[in-house]
């Protein structure tokens, strides 16, 4: 249903998206996956209204405390540049994830992406890969590809030609990581 309420609002109503169905969907979805509902509105408010959209993520991760709805979140914060409370939610999402599972390789991203706390980023990596709950939804060769590059870049060179390494051992064909160890 996320999914879905997802295509709704990113697609043109011509090809069967538009934000009335996705309220609709987020009203039928609210009984049971409340969290899931006002994150689904958070996206629609998005497109006019950023207070709007803030109140429907913090209610989303009320609803919910799970790391991905801190994650949703820091990614909002983080893309109307507000860092402090980007971190916030990343730390948040980071001690919500008992498994040490994908959030904290998407909290990693989004400190990437934002340009802050490389160090921070490199540890969240780190511990996923050592953990236990590793999933195909964050393949430990592309966790690895993804540290190398915030090694090189914090010019820990031996390092991310380790971990480009590591990326292969698990995925010999990976071009990202061939290319990357090319260029280390």
């Amino acid at each position: 249903m996320s999914d879905l309420g997802e295509y709704y609002v990113a697609a043109p109503s011509m090809i069967g998206g538009g934000t009335d169905k996705a309220q609709a969907l987020a009203a039928r979805m609210q009984p049971s996956f409340p969290a899931q509902s006002h994150r689904l509105l958070a996206l629609i408010a998005e497109k006019k209204d950023s207070a709007a959209a803030e109140a429907e993520y913090q209610a989303a991760v009320a609803a919910g405390k799970t790391p991905e709805a801190y994650i949703d979140l820091g990614d909002f914060y983080k893309r109307h540049n507000q860092t402090d409370k980007m971190l916030e939610a990343l730390r948040s999402a980071v001690a919500a994830d008992h498994r040490k599972g994908p959030p904290l390789v998407d909290a990693a991203t989004t400190l990437s992406d934002a340009h802050s706390s490389p160090q921070l980023a490199i540890s969240l990596l780190r511990t996923y890969l050592a953990a236990s709950g590793k999933t195909d939804g964050a393949p430990a060769f592309k966790v690895h590809l993804q540290l190398g590059g915030l090694l090189a870049q914090s010019g820990d060179t031996d390092g991310a030609h380790n971990e480009y390494l590591a990326a292969l051992s698990l995925a010999s064909n990976y071009v990202p990581a061939r290319k990357a160890l090319q260029g280390s």
